[in-house]
């Protein structure tokens, strides 16, 4: 997408709403998945609530980001789910073991650290001792990060990975 195809765009939208001809665009800022798009008043007046737009360069779909929080939440929010307002969910994604590992400690860890249940913990870690990748989500008070090093000591592999909540 270049500088000028993200405007056109971005003037569009603005153009579809109610407000939008009072609006211009006047800074694009272009990344290799998205543009964000920043518009403010024709006469110059202050206004409130003039969140830059997100143009999403595969579908040139446009997405309205907010002023509450710095852009990089809302970009990080799109890249993982789609959306700049929906916060990704961290979790322990267990990729793989190490000889030696302590499956009993890691069905363990699983049910003390997750919402999983004793037959489920078993299955998960059973799942990665042949070979499968599992994630799993971690109780509220836990870390998916903490749980990766828990399990790093009880010698499975695991890395916390970000994913859309479900």
């Amino acid at each position: 997408m270049t500088t000028e195809e993200a405007t056109q765009i971005a003037e569009d939208w603005l153009a579809r709403q109610p407000w939008g001809a009072k609006f211009q665009v006047v800074k694009i800022r272009l990344e290799p998945d998205l543009a964000l798009t920043f518009w403010t008043s024709r006469t110059g007046e202050l206004i409130a609530g003039n969140a830059p737009l997100l143009i999403d360069a595969k579908t040139l779909s446009v997405h309205a980001t907010g002023t509450g929080r710095p852009m990089a939440f809302y970009v990080e929010n799109f890249r993982v789910t789609g959306d700049p307002h929906i916060e990704p969910v961290a979790v322990a994604k267990i990729v793989g073991w190490r000889e030696g590992a302590k499956k009993v400690c890691a069905v363990s860890l699983l049910k003390e650290n997750t919402h999983l249940g004793l037959a489920e913990a078993k299955a998960s870690i059973d799942a990665v001792l042949e070979g499968q990748e599992v994630e799993v989500l971690p109780r509220e008070e836990v870390r998916a990060r903490d749980i990766c090093a828990k399990l790093d000591e009880v010698g499975f592999l695991a890395k916390m990975t970000l994913r859309p909540p479900r």
